[in-house]
């Protein structure tokens, strides 16, 4: 059984469907209200799939909150198109504990 719903996932009304087209969830209240707009169910979704193969325990740690912002203080060139690449190995194997390989 797979860790969490597939992606991608998609949005559906007030409701979040994964690759699958199964309802991950249903944002209605008790009266049939959505609690949530629509731009919110839509941020979810983009979320979901913006993190396709990256660790949850990444995610929980705060690992690619510092990261993009580490990245938008790097100047980026042409000259350079696999810095992206190198910083990221690096940065998340430290946040994981682990040595440079």
């Amino acid at each position: 059984m797979p860790e969490h719903s597939p992606e991608p996932w998609s949005a559906s009304g007030s409701n979040i469907e994964d690759a699958n087209g199964n309802d991950v969830c249903a944002f209605t209240g008790e009266w049939g209200e959505t609690p949530l707009s629509p731009e919110d169910v839509r941020r979810i979704v983009a979320c979901i799939n913006s993190c396709v193969n990256v660790p949850t325990q990444d995610l929980e740690s705060g690992a690619v909150k510092e990261l993009l912002a580490t990245l938008m203080a790097v100047p980026v060139s042409a000259s350079r198109p696999s810095a992206w690449g190198l910083m990221l190995d690096g940065f998340l194997n430290e946040k994981r504990g682990m040595k440079d390989a």
